[in-house]
Order: C-alpha cells, then structure tokens, then sequence
C-alpha cells in the first residue's frame, strides 16, 4: 500500500475516469486531462506505473501528462536516454 501512496498526491484523484480514458476520438480528446496532469507533483510516478507496459497494452488514456502516442516515443527515445529526459522531449515537442 505505502508503494502507491503517491497517488494521494496526484491531482486527478476523485475525478472522473472519463476525462483520462475518452470514448470519443477527436483532435483534443485529451486536452482535459493533460489540463488536469499539467504540474501535478507526482507525473513521473503515474507515467513510470504504466511505461514498461507491453506498447499493445497501453494504448488507451492518459499517464504521466502523457497521451499513448507520446508514449510510444518515450519507450523509443528510452533506448538513448532516461525515462525523465525523454519525457522533457516529448513534452518540448507538443
């Protein structure tokens, strides 16, 4: 339990999961949650909870103030740098 505490920190909690996982596929059917994830204290925690998943797996909702797509290039980019610098480039390229 003391492992996830830092999801007491997250400033998602008590929201509704449909703003992380929406059914409908638009242009900014994540701009809600990034929202909500943008300077939340524990968005390395929530992303690294979901990153060395299966890419097959992970192809829905948002982690870590990360959309799947850019996920995908974090995994890529994690073959030459760290999760955190590949999370700063993905994030610079929005």
């Amino acid at each position: 339990m003391a492992i996830q505490a830092w999801r007491d920190e997250a400033r998602c909690v008590g929201m509704p999961n449909e703003m992380f996982f929406p059914e409908k596929i638009t242009d900014n059917r994540f701009d809600a949650a990034l929202k909500v994830c943008a300077g939340c204290p524990v968005t390395y925690e929530c992303l690294m909870l979901v990153i060395n998943l299966d890419d097959v797996d992970d192809r829905w909702g948002v982690f870590g103030d990360t959309t799947p797509k850019e996920r995908r290039k974090i995994r890529d980019l994690m073959q030459k740098v760290t999760v955190r610098e590949a999370m700063v480039k993905v994030h610079s390229d929005r």
